[in-house]
């Protein structure tokens, strides 16, 4: 019956820790268990107790933790070790810590804390990226160390099986946290990016990949907008002090519920459109560099079956969107057209997210099941090996706007295919703003057969169009990037522009 309950205690302290589900009554069932061990301790034979004894022991450790985390829910500020688990400096790509001398940064003026608010509490692989650079930077240029930085989206969630974070937060706790912290309340928020301005709460609730997770973000709502909720909601109403709201380098326009937070920020860049900054997914290679080479060789050594020192054979990768796969023979017969012309190269399909309407592994199955030249589909879903599979591609074909900015930023010769031209699409706009002027320009969904013909003028060893104005192009995005980020940095960190 002890050893029972070890692991029954020891399971719900790693869901309560996952979910962030703080139940002090977890507390009372492991004091009440004990007691009724202790009674049943002395009907044991004599030959038994030595055994019994020591599993009470542990029992009565478990009751003690689960005591502790119910005296920290009630306090007003909770320890950051239930709700945050970050390093202080370098964050690494998995969310762990590293060894590491710690920087030295001039002190912060203030001392608010601040929220990574956005779609990165779902499988959507350009989602993912951006908090994990903004805590890096954050850490490593503002001063902030790891307990200043909480994750935040419209359900609390661990998303580190994907090679996000493992600490998400939903609304209700980040607001009850905000409002009863009288030492670094009311925290900041920096909207993190991606396509949010324009998604109300119901469009954000959808997007979740389990029935679940759509209830708990019913529950956990506290706004019509699913990824902007204004700054004000996150201040006590008992008090007038105040903090500051950040738009960085999203997409879209902001409407419907979603403006208002959007005209009360007090920094705004767009990635498309004035005032003007890059997607700060063009920093992924920069600073997670070396996590990439080695997540590279973990996946090839999946597909390939090949040591380190070994030539990776050629392949092209590919992503696509699965409602715009219209005809799957049509798809099959290009990309079959492209490995020909590749000299046999092998297509290798792989997901940029799986989120309802986005990439499917079983779709992909299909339309390889049509194919005649070597093909492969990619199972992972963890993004950090997908950017390792995109960094060695050569070449990457794709309609993510963020698997083109993997291989902008990686050098790689890339085609993306897009929604019909009457769109302003996001696509077209990052080629035309930030890519090269030599670069391929979109192709629409209907037009697969057409990409060999471009794409062969960058493809192998000596080809038409090389990647050097790439190299300069990645240089400059960078810089841009971090113009706005010291800008904004300044201000939450000190109270001014930098």
């Amino acid at each position: 019956t002890t050893s029972t309950y070890f692991l029954f205690s020891t399971k719900s302290h790693l869901s309560l820790e996952r979910d962030q589900i703080l139940l002090p009554s977890i507390a009372l069932d492991s004091f009440l268990l004990f007691q009724k061990e202790m009674g049943g301790l002395s009907r044991l034979p004599k030959s038994n107790r030595s055994v019994a004894v020591f599993g009470l022991l542990v029992t009565v450790g478990v009751a003690i933790i689960n005591i502790q985390m119910a005296l920290n829910i009630v306090s007003t500020e909770p320890k950051s070790k239930i709700f945050v688990d970050l390093p202080l400096a370098p964050v690494r790509s998995d969310g762990g810590t590293v060894e590491v001398t710690p920087i030295s940064l001039p002190p912060r003026k203030r001392q608010n804390k601040v929220i990574l608010f956005g779609p990165h509490d779902r499988y959507n692989f350009g989602d993912l990226l951006f908090s994990k650079v903004l805590t890096h930077l954050l850490i490593n240029k503002a001063g902030y160390n790891g307990d200043d930085i909480l994750q935040g989206g419209v359900i609390s969630i661990n998303m580190s099986m994907y090679g996000g974070w493992d600490n998400i937060l939903g609304p209700k706790v980040l607001q009850r946290m905000s409002r009863s912290d009288e030492v670094a309340g009311p925290y900041d928020i920096i909207y993190i990016g991606g396509e949010s301005t324009g998604c109300n709460h119901d469009c954000a609730t959808k997007a979740l990949m389990m029935e679940e997770h759509r209830r708990q973000s019913k529950r956990e709502k506290i706004y019509d907008c699913g990824y902007l909720i204004p700054k004000k909601l996150l201040r006590n109403p008992e008090n007038k002090s105040s903090n500051y709201a950040v738009l960085n380098s999203v997409g879209g326009t902001p409407n419907g519920a979603c403006k208002a937070p959007a005209q009360d920020a007090d920094y705004v860049s767009f990635r498309d459109k004035e005032p003007l900054a890059p997607d700060s997914a063009c920093m992924v290679r920069e600073i997670f560099g070396n996590e990439i080479e080695k997540a590279s060789k973990n996946v090839l050594k999946d597909l390939f079956g090949i040591g380190n020192a070994t030539k990776v054979p050629d392949y092209i990768a590919v992503q696509h969107k699965v409602k715009e796969i219209k005809n799957v023979g049509l798809l099959a017969k290009a990309l079959d057209k492209v490995s020909r012309g590749a000299g046999n190269a092998t297509i290798i399909f792989f997901a940029a997210g799986t989120v309802p309407n986005h990439d499917s592994l079983e779709a992909y199955k299909k339309v390889a099941s049509f194919m005649r030249q070597p093909v492969m589909v990619c199972m992972t879903t963890n993004i950090w090996e997908v950017i390792g599979l995109i960094s060695k591609a050569s070449a990457v074909l794709s309609t993510s706007l963020h698997v083109r900015i993997m291989a902008f930023i990686y050098s790689r010769p890339r085609l993306t295919w897009c929604p019909p031209f009457k769109y302003p699409y996001k696509h077209a706009r990052f080629i035309s703003l930030w890519d090269t002027h030599d670069s391929p320009r979109c192709l629409q969904y209907s037009e697969h057969m057409k990409t060999w013909g471009i794409l062969h003028k960058y493809y192998g060893k000596n080809p038409k169009i090389t990647q050097e104005t790439t190299k300069k192009a990645y240089e400059k995005i960078k810089s841009e990037y971090m113009k706005s980020f010291e800008k904004f940095s300044s201000m939450l960190a000190n109270g001014t522009i930098g």
